[in-house]
């Protein structure tokens, strides 16, 4: 459980890193479309980095299946 704790939290930090080099991904051309593809894909990654954790939590409220 810690483990999965730890790699959401990395990804939220990812995610907050991301967002603040966003600025730094744009190309010559002024085209920002490398910052929305890497926030993007860090947004998913959070989610379902969160998904997890909620299936992993023993408090969840799902069944494991045998």
């Amino acid at each position: 459980m810690d483990f999965v704790r730890a790699i959401a939290l990395c990804r939220v930090f990812s995610l907050a890193f991301w967002s603040q080099a966003f600025a730094e991904l744009k190309a010559r051309s002024g085209s920002s479309f490398v910052g929305v593809v890497v926030l993007a894909v860090e947004t998913v990654a959070v989610v379902l980095a969160v998904e997890l954790l909620a299936v992993a939590s023993p408090k969840s409220g799902r069944k494991k299946e045998q």
